[in-house]
Formats: structure tokens, sequence, C-alpha cells
């Protein structure tokens, strides 16, 4: 389940690569050194088929070496990142893995050297994994049709055909048997996606298969526990090695293809063995553990390390001089003139309109943030975490020296000064506000539920003693309002309703926010978000009589009093006799002006009934903004189908807006989770937000946009970089993971363990994977770093067709429903053959997808052999304007052909009497699409299947529940008319069945706990995946971004529903071979449940 602000949450679709570090003394924890110096990291080896050399992976190229280790030499060198080599059966080629296209695809190299070529063309991720026998075609994993499967190509590049069918078989980790008659792969998404999960046990674990290429059969072979993957084949085909965690820690294991023990060729307890690969011989397997290399005897079990030292440089560069231009955040001064910005971690200065120098404050690889400016507009405060813990800094921004104002072990957020000065606020931890008062120590102000860093800012009040926080109460917002003293708390907004967004007008008469008092949940409200605006002081309503008596009394001359006159006489006087003497004249009415202050009064009685809603827009409205003297407001509404800031001008006397429209036209935003920074300038005249990381100055009432130019260059030091971002990393996971206890680690010996490692990696890649391994030992769902991308690769075109090779001519076998193709000629039917594509004759030997990389959405002419009418001519030619869609589309009409078939299977099982409905994930559009068919199927139909298998989570889990549980209560009739049911769509008093499976995950899981808990029916099929917690995304320094499992999921008696799941009420599965076959024995059963149900008086049915 996902939360923030709220994506959905969709399951990591990247294949793991391991971890790589860089040449040094360090050993891992639990290795001894062999006497002098250790390259560690050398990943992905592979023994020749002669067993005289070893390819392995290193500093992101690959590498040769003799079997024993030495004359360690460079093959490739690219700046791109090249891994897991492998030998081709004759030892003259090697086959690896390179991102050199901005995806990962099969790249082909002689093993003397020479110029690689690209074999796969494909925007997914195409992996290479091992050689036919005879070495003339390669295996290789890709999720171009669905999760995850195998396909062969041949060694010099052409058509890719797919090795193993099903839309929900996921195959990895593949291997062709010695005579080429059958493949082994590992079969869950564990083994895929999350090889770096220590520990899980579940219903997904990863089991090895065995699959016949001439019968098309497959079978499982393995079914512990545990995972099970990395499967290798005996030279002889009878038996065959794998990778289980089965004792507890990554060995390696023997065991017969027949069947029977599995034994251990390792018994290591630390240090998993990771991405293992057999000699040609059988009798040797290389393998990454510690982060060197090793090896294994296979029939004696007998292991050790191979030395391999390399004293080469690393020829990419470490350092580099970058080129800095996305803002993170900024602060604009009280005085309206200064601007204050992050970039990369570090903090700038410069002019509010960036018309003079931009400047460095700080110089330092850690990271600082939440800068804001104090109160005389000259000194900045930011947090930020060096190794010691979390402080509180204030610094002069053209001086080396910083001012500690605090320092916590505990996580800091969002400092706030008063605009006096006297005071600094700020939260620790989730729950705890702190008031700093100058020349004082920190206090606590208030024990709240704020939530901490996924709370939001405080704001002072005019007045400078009160302060307004948000505070938590059951997962929806309440706004309050602190007074300094500690003594004094009032809760202004006191609804059920989601109520946040405040900010409190310039004199401290209102309260603007944001409110739904229609329906509040997360991703299934009712209605939108409306502006409310709250009076602090009841508001007296004027007469009317009075105004109209007003307009009839006479205005006579006023009487001069003694007190005006010597006011008038002492201004003819005392006329300023120089410049100076005006200018202090000037400079004493600003000082007046500022020591007034504003007397806040807050009247809680009957506050409720004083709401008023300022806006009633179609969509959301948020952020409210009230400008500086008080006559407009901003704030963000998505009415036209976008993201835009409106203005509006506020009539504080009659509290109401008018005159709101959209300004600052140029400025679309992609959500409304933030309020991206929205500010006004002091003087009224301007307001300042963050875009898309560029600071813009809106200019008042204009709306005109200027884009504030903030560039600069700093050197960056990628090593130190990876050290700050693994500190981030492992602090936020201390600080922040749902689990108190860590899943039973040390999490300060995690660190120690760790640090080693990550001072010498020297690859994005690597750190991505060793920092997947980390986080992989707390054995919890939602966990992942996710490599940062450095561009997009041209996106393959997808004409929505399978097809077969005969000869070396290609024929169409299928054309998807609304796929490019079928929307291109709707009579084409299966059988044609596929001619040319933009004028390239295609052959078995052709690639279609390089002909059709970067060609989505653009004109492609396909051309096509269909049979002949005429007598004469066999076949006849048709060219088609074909417009490719994209893979991720042809993967979603594939899912909806899936799911057809399942209604069909359903309405023909059942005779029309039991309606069908699958829901492919949790969010918005996956609840409309519930709406749409729930309320289609359950008209007619006597019973329902609600199937949540494959199901890859979101958050709308209680929105489902509350329309699977609808219930009957009365009718409706017209005079003449049949009479309509109430609620008109109902399936409660029905009989249900919902069907879950190993991958029914998150929201998934708490759907069917909730349908379970409620009995609202029987529950068919396996256990769910064990993967529910509500999640987060994270940012750090350099914009990698990480997930969070933050808050614990749990059922009514107390069980965690990350570790236990839901079990079914009727226990069935669907094989690997089910799945093969299209056959669904599990929807066959919830068919069956329900007949029977059926057939049963009617008050026996639940």
């Amino acid at each position: 389940m996902s939360m923030k602000n709220h994506p959905i949450c969709l399951i990591y679709m990247w294949i793991g690569m391991c971890l790589l570090i860089f040449p040094g003394s360090l050993v891992w924890a639990g290795t001894a050194s062999a006497g002098g110096k250790q390259t560690l990291g050398l990943r992905h080896p592979a023994l020749s088929p002669d067993g005289r050399q070893l390819s392995f992976s290193f500093q992101g190229d690959i590498w040769l070496a003799s079997a024993s280790g030495s004359n360690p030499k460079r093959l490739t060198v690219h700046s791109s990142y090249d891994s897991m080599p492998r030998w081709s059966p004759d030892g003259k080629w090697i086959m690896f893995t390179s991102t050199r296209n901005l995806q990962k695809d099969v790249y082909v190299i002689p093993s003397t050297g020479g110029t690689p070529s690209r074999i796969t063309y494909h925007s997914a991720a195409d992996v290479g994994l091992d050689w036919s026998p005879d070495g003339r075609e390669i295996l290789f994993a890709s999720n171009r049709q669905n999760g995850m499967s195998l396909y062969a190509i041949a060694r010099t590049g052409g058509l890719a055909r797919r090795m193993v069918h099903g839309l929900w078989n996921i195959a990895h980790s593949g291997a062709w048997s010695p005579k080429g008659d059958a493949l082994l792969m590992g079969s869950s998404m564990e083994g895929a996606f999350f090889w770096w999960r220590k520990g899980y046990t579940g219903p997904n674990n990863d089991n090895i298969i065995h699959y016949n290429l001439k019968t098309k059969q497959a079978t499982q072979l393995t079914h512990h526990k545990k995972n099970d993957v990395w499967p290798m084949w005996s030279k002889d085909g009878t038996s065959y090695f794998f990778v289980s965690e089965r004792s507890g820690t990554a060995n390696l294991y023997k065991a017969s293809i027949q069947g029977g023990k599995k034994r251990a060729l390792t018994t290591f307890k630390t240090g998993p063995v990771r991405w293992p690969s057999l000699s040609r011989d059988g009798r040797t397997i290389v393998y990454e553990r510690h982060f060197q290399l090793w090896k294994t005897d296979t029939d004696t079990g007998r292991s050790e390390r191979i030395p391999v030292s390399i004293q080469a440089a690393n020829p990419h560069p470490q350092r580099t001089h970058t080129k800095l231009s996305s803002v993170q955040e900024y602060a604009l001064s009280p005085d309206g003139k200064k601007l204050a910005f992050v970039m990369h971690g570090e903090i700038f200065v410069t002019d509010a309109k960036a018309k003079t120098a931009i400047h460095r404050v700080t110089r330092t690889h850690w990271r600082e943030y939440s800068v804001t400016w104090d109160a005389d507009s000259r000194h900045l405060l930011y947090l930020t975490e060096r190794g010691k813990g979390f402080a509180l800094v204030k610094r002069y921004p053209f001086s080396k020296k910083e001012t500690q104002l605090v320092q916590s072990k505990t996580p800091l957020y969002f400092p706030t000064v008063s605009g006096d000065g006297q005071f600094i606020a700020y939260v620790k931890g989730k729950t705890d506000i702190m008031l700093l008062e100058k020349g004082k120590q920190p206090k606590l102000l208030a024990k709240t539920q704020h939530g901490g860093f996924m709370g939001w800012t405080l704001k002072w009040a005019p007045d400078h003693r009160w302060l307004m926080s948000i505070e938590l109460d059951r997962g929806r917002g309440d706004i309050w309002l602190h007074h300094v003293d500690g003594k004094r708390s009032h809760k202004l907004t006191q609804t059920a309703a989601h109520d946040a967004d405040g900010a409190l007008s310039h004199d401290g008469k209102f309260l603007f926010y944001r409110s739904n008092p229609h329906g509040s949940d997360w991703f299934t409200r009712v209605g939108g978000d409306d502006l409310k605006l709250l009076p602090l002081k009841a508001m007296k309503r004027p007469f009317s009589e009075d105004r109209l008596e007003k307009l009839f009394k006479v205005k006579g001359k006023k009487k001069k009093t003694a007190k005006a006159t010597s006011k008038k006489k002492k201004k003819a006087s005392t006329k300023p006799a120089t410049k100076t003497a005006k200018k202090k004249k000037k400079a004493s009415k600003k000082t007046s002006k500022k020591k007034k202050t504003v007397k806040m009064v807050i009247d809680t009685f009957d506050i409720l009934e004083r709401t008023k809603t300022l806006t009633r827009l179609k969509g959301d409205e948020r952020y409210p903004k009230p400008s500086p003297k008080g006559k407009r407001l901003l704030f963000f509404a998505n009415t036209s189908g976008v993201v835009q800031i409106w203005m509006a001008s506020f009539h504080a006397k009659k509290a109401r807006i008018s005159g709101a429209k959209p300004i600052a036209l140029g400025l679309r935003f992609r959500h409304l989770w933030g309020d991206h920074g929205l500010r006004w300038a002091s003087d009224g005249k301007a307001a300042y937000v963050l875009h898309r990381g560029k600071v813009v100055r809106i200019a008042i009432p204009s709306g005109k946009i200027q884009r504030l130019r903030l560039t600069t260059q700093i050197e960056i030091d990628h090593q130190q970089q990876r050290q700050q971002k693994f500190r981030e990393l492992w602090l936020t996971m201390r600080d922040q993971f749902y689990d108190r206890g860590m899943s039973g680690l040390n999490w300060k010996q995690v660190y120690k363990r760790y640090l080693p490692a990550v001072q010498q990696v020297q690859t994005d890649e690597d750190w991505t994977d060793l920092m997947n391994e980390m986080v992989g030992e707390l054995n919890a769902s939602h966990l992942g770093v996710r490599l940062r991308r450095r561009g997009r690769a041209l996106q393959t075109g997808s004409l929505g067709i399978e097809w077969r090779v005969v000869g070396k001519r290609v024929m169409i076998t299928k054309i998807l429903r609304r796929g490019a193709l079928y929307n291109a000629d709707r009579k084409l039917s299966a059988g044609a053959w596929l001619d040319s594509i933009d004028g390239e004759t295609v052959t078995s030997s052709t690639s279609i997808h390089k002909l059709l990389e970067g060609k989505v959405g653009k004109r492609v002419v396909v051309v096509v052999k269909v049979p002949s009418k005429a007598k004469k001519v066999t076949w006849t030619k048709r060219s088609l304007k074909v417009r490719p869609m994209s893979y991720g589309a042809d993967r979603w009409l594939r899912y909806l052909s899936w799911a057809r078939a399942r209604r069909k299977k359903v309405n023909a099982w059942s005779q029309g009497k039991i309606g069908y409905l699958h829901m492919r994930g949790m969010g918005q559009r996956d609840l409309y699409r519930l709406i749409r068919d729930f309320e289609t199927q359950s008209r007619h139909a006597q019973a329902m299947i609600i199937d949540l298998r494959f199901n890859w989570g979101g958050n709308i889990h209680d929105r489902v529940l509350q329309i699977l549980s609808r219930r009957l209560y009365s009718t409706w009739q017209i005079r003449g008319m049949k009479s309509w049911p109430q609620p008109f769509f109902a399936a409660a008093h029905k009989p249900m069945v919902m069907m879950i499976n190993e991958r029914s995950l998150s929201d998934a899981e708490m759907t069917a706990n909730g349908f379970k808990a409620l009995r609202l029916g029987k529950i068919v099929g396996v256990g769910t995946y064990r993967w529910l917690i509500f999640t987060t995304s994270s940012t750090l320094i350099d914009g990698t971004r990480f997930r969070l499992p933050f808050w614990a999921c749990r059922t009514l008696d107390g069980k965690d529903l990350e570790k236990v799941g839901v079990s079914p009420d009727v226990y069935v599965r669907n094989t690997f071979s089910d799945r093969l076959l299209d056959k669904d024995v599990q929807l066959k059963k919830a068919v069956d449940v329900l007949m029977k149900q059926l057939k049963a008086p009617k008050k026996a049915r639940k």
C-alpha cells in the first residue's frame, strides 16, 4: 500500500545486478586477508569452456583473467554499465548485458577483444543468461510482454522468439540443457526482482521449474518454503545445482532432475552465494561471496576464494564538475530582497530577482536542507546531519562560521522563525513540537500527532505568539494553534474530515484551509477539496436597514477642534530642512509601522458553525495563500484538468472571494501533493513558486512569469556522495522503518558492516545493489533503491501482434484486439505474412524491434501478404498505415484479453448465473473500472466473483469493501413500471467469492482481509504474497529514490499482515503448467463453490 504523498504502489520491474566495490585493503566482514592487498567487488564470474580463463565484471566493464585469478585485463571500456558475461560453448564469444543505449540490452564481443555487437533492440530490459549448446542462439530474460519471461535470439541478432508462455508466468535465471531440449528457470518475482531480500517465507517464494521444450510441459522441481534460485545444469543433464536459503543463508545445493534429496555443497553461515555460474565440464561453480570471487568443487564441495588483484586505475572519473540548475527547495527573505535555495544538498543565495551573483554558502559533501531565513533577513537557518546527529544551524551567508542552535539524535523537521525573531519552532521526531526562545534552551511546546517527515510545516500567527500546526487523528488532519507559553492550545477544525493547508490572514482574524466534508478517505473521496474560511471571532452581520438610513443622513461640516488647529500649525512650521531629515522621518514611519502588533482573538464557542465555503469549483482546491495585505488569495486547483495557480479577490467584511481565475498560465503542475513552495513576496506585488526544479517569479496581478536563472557549477566527489547517500538511507530506515525492532537486526552493526564496501564502490549501479542488499536484510516488502535514470531510451513501438518463423518468412499468429495492426485493418486475421516495415523486407533474420525503435505514435507503413480471392494468385499484398503503440500498452491489451477470457469461462461454466470482474490494481482508475464492471455484472447475476489475483495494490480497499457490502433495504416503483431496488446496485445479499493468489499483494491483501473480517463471502485460491505495509517514496541528495515502509497494517487481533498475509477458505493452486495451458482450476473452483451455494436454500447460502 502506498502513501505520499500517496502514489499508487507499483511493483519495481528491474533486474538487479549485485554489488561492486573498488580495489582496496579493506575486507568484508568474515573474510580473512590472504596476505597483501585484495581487490573487492569483482562480479558475475564465468569460466571459459576449457576452464583456463575467468570472465567477470568490474568497474562497470568486462574483464578477463586466468582461472587462478592472475593477469587480469579489461575486455570492454565504456561509460555505460557492462555486466553478466557468459562464454559461448566454443569459447570464441562472450555475451554480456549493457546499458549503452540507456536500457539493458544483450551484446556479443569476441573473447579475444574487439568491437561489441548489439543483439537485442528493445526499450524493455533484456538480460543475457545462457547460450544454446550449439552456440547459435542466446537465451535472455525480458519484460517486453509480461512481468518477465525467457526468449531466444540468434547470435547475430534478428527475430527473438519467446520460449516460455503464459501471461502470468514469471520466468527468469534460465539455463539451457546440455542437449538443448529443456530449460531450468526460476519462477517468482522474489528471485526475478528482489533477489537481495533475505529470509522471505511465503506463498510467492521462488522455486526451480523444469520446462521441456518439445512437449511444452513444466515440472516444479523444488518445493521448499524458502527461495530456490539460479539453477544450473550438470554436464550430463541428469542433475542440477541451485542456490537456496533453506539453511538460513544462501548456499549451493545439488539435486537430481528426477527428484529426491537436495544435497548441500556449501554450508556458509554468513555471506550469501550470489550470481553463480557452472563450468562447461560441470566440475566448478564460480560465484560472488563477500564481494569477492569464489569457487566450489561440485564433487567435493571444497570452496575457496579466487584471489584477484587489480592495480589498474578506473577510467571512469570519480570527480566531476557538474552543472546545477534544478532547485530542490528555496526560501524568500522576510524583506523580500533575497533568495536562498538548495541544489544538490548545498545552499546558495542571490537576490530575489536573480540579477546579481549566486553565492555558495555551504561546501560539504553532507546534505543541508529545510533552509529558512531569520527575521533580520541576514542570517540563514537550516538543518543538517553530519555523522553526529541532526542539527539546526544558524549562519551568516558570507561567513564560514556556523552557530549550532540545536543538536539531536532524533530527526528534526520544519524549522520556522517567528516574525519578531524571538522564537524558533521545529518538529522533533513524529510527535514533539519544540520551541527555542532567543537566549534559552529548547523546550517542548506540545506533544502531538504531527507525523514528522510525513507532516506539514509549522506556521506562525501574525502576533508571533501563536503557532499553527496540522496534526493527525485517524489519518486525517486537524488544525491547531499552540501558544508559546505552552499552556494554551486550540483545535480550530473539529470535523471528521481531512482539514489541512491552514493559513492565517495578515491580521489574524481568519483561517483559510482546505477540507472535503463529503468524504475524506484517500483515493476514494466523494466530491473534492474546497477552500474554507473560519473567522476566529464571530462576525456581526450588518443590518441592511442601517445602510439604508445612512444614505439619508445629512453630511455637515465638521467643527475644527483646538487640537486639529494645533496640528496644522505644527505641520506648517516643522518642514524638513535637509534630505537627511527627510530620510530619518521616512525611516521612523517604517519603524512605527513595524512595531504595530496584531492582537489574536480566538473565540472557540460554536467555532464549527462559523465555517464558510470559499470555493466550489469542479475538482480540488488546495494550499490557500492570503496576500500580505489580505486583499488577494492564491491557491492551487485542478478544475480544468490540469493543476494551475488561481487568484481571487478576498473581501474580509463579507467573508468571501470573487473573481477567481487561473494566473501564470504558462505553469502547469503534475500533481497537488505539496504547495510547490508557493509564497508571496513581502510587498504583495509578486509571488514565487517552484516549478519543475525552477524558481518562478509571478507578477501580481498580471500573472506574468519569470523563470529565475539559477545555474551554477560545483565539483562532485562521487565516492563521498555515495557515502552520504548511504548514511541518509541508513538513518531514514533507522528512524522511520515501521518495525522499531528493525526485524531483529542490530542496525548499528549493519552500518559498520556495509561502510567499508560503500567507501570503495565506484559505480551508481553497484552502489544501488549494495544498498538493496542492506535493506534486504530487513526482510520486508515495499523496500528497494532504484537507480536514477540518466536519460530515456528510444521507445520501441509495438504492432500488437505475435508471430512465428516458418522457414525464412514471418507469419502473424495473433492480432491483439485494439492493437496497432488491429486498428489499421480490423478485417486482417492471423495467418497473414509480415512482408515489410517501412520498405525493409522482414525475414527471420530481421530485427523487427530495431525497425520500430522510436516509432511509438508515428506512422509506419506495414505491408502484409494475405490469401488472395483471385483464382490465379495465391497471395496478395496489402499496405497498411499503422501507428505503433508502446510496449506498456501492448502488455495492457494482453491483460484485457486474459480478463475477457476469464469472464467468458465463468459465463459458460455457470450458464450466465455468475458475474465476474478482475481488479488489476487498487488505484483510482481501478476503482472507476470496478464501479463500472460491478454494476454491469451484478445487475442480472445471481452471484459474483471478485478476482484479486495478480493485483499489484494501491489504496482503495475501504471504498471497494463499501461497494461489496451494500445490502438491499427497500424498493422504488413508479406506477405502471417495474420496481427498482435500493440501492440500485448491491451484491451483499447474493453469494460472493473473492479470489486471491500468491501475487495478490499490498492493498489487495488489505481488501481480502476486510472481505474475510466482514464475512462477505468465501475466499478461494492460495495465500496472499505477504507484501502489506504502507509505503512512501523518499529522495536522496542526488535525486535517487527509495521506498520506505513506515506504517504497519494489522488484523483486529494484532497480527502483522506483512508476516501472515491472508489465507483462503478454499485452497486451490494454479501451477506453472496450468498457466502455460491457460487452464484456470482456481476459477473453476470458485464457480463450483458459488453454484453449490445457489442450489442450496437461501437461508443456508451465507
